[in-house]
């Protein structure tokens, strides 16, 4: 159930993007908001990416912060007027570093791993059995069920 929250918040946030893309679109007047745009990309992506980070080899939040932090930089774009504009950016870019970080609860949880192999590995090593598999959200989210076998 919380994997399918992870999805929901990444398939929420690019949906989210479109419909307001399609409602608040302009088209952008010189380079000023693509340099924007890209820095504050960027920027959420480093923060997202180095605050997730964790080292146990369980898995990395990949798509946990390029899909918001993409999301950020095409309303920093896209959007009008600018009001709106920093108010998404600046949603989309807290909910990359929000889904990171709910990644990495849920991969140091029993019911999930981030990767296949070391979940494998760390049940060998604890004399134990686990059943790893892909569920729908796997290819969006990265997270894989595991089953612990007694």
């Amino acid at each position: 159930m919380q994997g399918t929250m992870n999805a929901i918040g990444i398939l929420g946030i690019a949906g989210a993007t479109v419909l307001l893309l399609v409602r608040f679109s302009k088209r952008p007047v010189g380079v000023r908001p693509w340099v924007g745009g890209i820095t504050l990309s960027l920027v959420a992506s480093m923060v997202s990416l180095v605050s997730a980070l964790h080292g146990c080899g369980a898995g990395t939040p990949w798509g946990q912060w390029i899909v918001p932090c993409v999301c950020a930089a095409c309303a920093f774009i896209f959007v009008d007027p600018k009001k709106k504009r920093l108010l998404l950016a600046t949603v989309f870019a807290v909910s990359a570093i929000l889904l990171s970080f709910h990644y990495v609860h849920l991969v140091h949880t029993d019911r999930y791993t981030g990767s296949p192999e070391w979940a494998r590995r760390v049940a060998r090593a604890t004399k134990e059995r686990v059943e790893v598999t892909r569920v729908w959200h796997t290819a969006i989210t990265g997270l894989y069920r595991t089953t612990l076998e007694k």
